[in-house]
């Protein structure tokens, strides 16, 4: 899966404990991966 060179969202760094801020990381640029494919197809 590649990262994308923007910063994660803000929900990504929210979470304090490291367990759930390496979840929610991973969460955050799954979802993100994703909208890109979908922006990426909606712009070509």
């Amino acid at each position: 899966m590649p990262f994308t060179a923007k910063s994660p969202p803000a929900i990504c760094t929210n979470n304090t404990s490291e367990i759930f801020y390496w979840i929610s990381l991973l969460s955050c640029f799954s979802l993100d991966n994703q909208f890109n494919i979908i922006v990426d197809k909606l712009i070509l």
